[in-house]
C-alpha cells in the first residue's frame, strides 16, 4: 500500500501532475489501507475511511486536518459499525455519511452518520434483506 509504515498515504496531485504524500497510516490504533476518495469539510479538512487498523482491526473513520500533515482517527469501526467498503460524504453542518456491509441484525449493512465534533457513530438506517445486501457504493 506504501508509505511510511506500508499502511497507505493520504496525497495530493499537482497541477503539473506531481504526488505529494499528505500523511502516512502507522496502521494500529490510527487505521490502515484506506478506501475510496476523502471528503473536504468547510474548513478545508480532509476525511475518510480505511478498512484495516483501529482499535478493532476493522478500520477507521479519519481527519487530516489542512496542513497537518497528520492522520488522526476520529472512531473505530467494528463495535456496533463494522467496515466500509465505499467513499463517505460530508453535508453542509460537516456531518459524516457512509455505508457498512457487515451491521445490523442480519449483518445486511447500515448507513451510518458521524455528527460534526462527535466520536460516536449514529445509525441513519439499517439495510433490510429486502432491499439490498451489502451495500457497497457511495452514497450521495
Amino acid at each position: 500500500m506504501g508509505g511510511a509504515n506500508n499502511g497507505g498515504t493520504v496525497f495530493k496531485v499537482g497541477t503539473n501532475h506531481t504526488i505529494t504524500t499528505l500523511a502516512s497510516f502507522g496502521r494500529r490504533p490510527g487505521g490502515a489501507w484506506p478506501i475510496g476518495a476523502t471528503v473536504r469539510d468547510s474548513s478545508g479538512n480532509l476525511f475518510g475511511a480505511t478498512e484495516g487498523g483501529g482499535a478493532n482491526g476493522d478500520g477507521v473513520l479519519f481527519e487530516v486536518v489542512s496542513g497537518s500533515g497528520s492522520i488522526t482517527p476520529l472512531v473505530s469501526f467494528g463495535t456496533t459499525i463494522d467496515s466500509t467498503s465505499s467513499s463517505i460524504v460530508i453535508d453542509s453542518s460537516d456531518d459524516i455519511f457512509g455505508t457498512s456491509y457487515d451491521a445490523g441484525a442480519n449483518d445486511d449493512g447500515a448507513i451510518f452518520e458521524l455528527p460534526a465534533g462527535s466520536q460516536t457513530f449514529q445509525h441513519a438506517g439499517f439495510i433490510q434483506r429486502y432491499q439490498r445486501r451489502l451495500p457497497r457504493q457511495a452514497i450521495s
